[in-house]
């Protein structure tokens, strides 16, 4: 019985943190969707999300590869798909924490995922003007990240 009530306790505790993030999101996710995809991944299969921390809080969404996600997105309609863009919010109840969301993405065999449609503006660089050649500002490089198997031990976050 005293198993049962932790379990009670933990799943309540997840979902009122799930609640909160839900509710600090509303100043990123005016008019946004937020759904959750639950995956279960067998052994050495790949998430196929290329992703990257933003905020120190979330994860942007670069791009889908071949995976779980792209065979989630086959079944699920439009509202219900990961897209560049999307922002993870939240991973096996773990929020706020752009490198914890990440270790689980990449380690856990269940995962449940929360994702913010559209939470990072697609952005398209322009090709520099003229008028541009000269500037002294410095390329930003913006590192990116693919969540890998569990199988794929030494490779990068």
């Amino acid at each position: 019985m005293g198993a049962e009530n932790s379990k009670t306790c933990c799943a309540e505790d997840e979902g009122a943190k799930m609640v909160e993030t839900l509710v600090a999101l509303q100043p990123f996710n005016a008019g946004n969707n937020v759904f959750v995809v639950n995956l279960q991944r067998s052994s050495g299969e790949k998430l196929g999300v290329e992703m990257r921390p933003a905020q120190g809080r979330f994860l942007e969404v670069v791009a889908i590869k071949e995976g779980m996600l792209k065979t989630w997105n086959g079944l699920h309609d439009e509202s219900r798909r990961v897209k560049h863009g999307d922002g993870v919010v939240g991973v096996n109840g773990i929020v706020d924490d752009s490198d914890g969301m990440l270790e689980e993405l990449k380690t856990a065999s269940t995962l449940k995922v929360m994702f913010a449609a559209g939470l990072f503006p697609l952005v398209i660089p322009s090709s520099p003007r003229k008028s541009d050649s000269n500037s002294n500002l410095p390329a930003s490089p913006r590192s990116t990240t693919e969540a890998a198997s569990p199988s794929a031990q030494g490779a990068s976050p």
